[in-house]
């Protein structure tokens, strides 16, 4: 569904719906990306952000129904579990939309890739997606919302963002909650060397934040393929 979302008036004279005009102008008759409900702001009186890694929209690649998009700003909503885009009219001024979840199939924002998979069971979730040459690790990001008191400014506050993280080693997928688990998914030779990285690294899962996961895995990776591996 494409719902009215109101911009600046339209300096030639035009009988159909103004949205829908600059819609066809700027993506034809392929409505695919604009395509979602009007956004508003649901957490006025909320104490920080639930978005990834950033408080604005950041360029970023996402394919809805088979068709990839690039450079389109995005921003991904933890608490929601929605993707937003923006989008600028031609004749100034810019618009916001939630995008329909369902229709989504993958996005990256900068470094970060995420695609939505079935591997707790339906429905659906986004997983950050993180690939070495011996393994892939899958990251569900979430954030809370939990009431406050006695606040004079903020009813609300956002929880960190906390990771649920499953290892596919080999089609085996398996979750893991602290380092001693994951590296215990590994034959035993190694298991010592790989926490002894993490603890170098002062790297811990739970407390982990998108890029310390990333850096993490990637080193991981990159152990194993420097012939830790018989």
């Amino acid at each position: 569904m494409i719902q009215s979302i109101s911009a600046q008036q339209m300096s030639v004279a035009d009988n159909r719906n103004p949205f829908i005009a600059l819609v066809e102008q700027y993506f034809g008759l392929d409505q695919n990306l604009i395509n979602g409900a009007q956004y508003y702001d649901r957490y006025e009186g909320c104490k920080g952000v639930p978005f990834f890694m950033s408080i604005g929209f950041m360029e970023g690649d996402i394919t809805i129904k088979k068709r990839l998009y690039q450079d389109v700003r995005i921003r991904y909503d933890m608490l929601s579990q929605c993707v937003e885009v923006e989008y600028d009219f031609f004749y100034g001024g810019n618009s916001w939309l939630v995008a329909v979840t369902d229709h989504i199939e993958a996005f990256q924002i900068g470094e970060y890739h995420f695609m939505k998979l079935n591997l707790e069971g339906p429905p659906g979730k986004f997983y950050q997606v993180i690939r070495t040459k011996r393994f892939t690790c899958y990251v569900h990001w979430e954030k809370k919302l939990s009431p406050l008191q006695n606040d004079p400014f903020f009813t609300h506050e956002f929880s960190d963002p906390k990771p649920t993280c499953l290892l596919d080693m080999d089609g085996e997928i398996n979750k893991f909650k602290n380092r001693k688990a994951f590296a215990e998914q590994f034959p035993e030779h190694l298991q010592k060397e790989i926490k002894n990285l993490f603890k170098r690294n002062q790297f811990k899962v739970q407390r982990a934040s998108p890029n310390e996961l990333l850096l993490n895995m990637n080193a991981v990776g990159n152990l194993l393929s420097s012939g830790g591996l018989p």
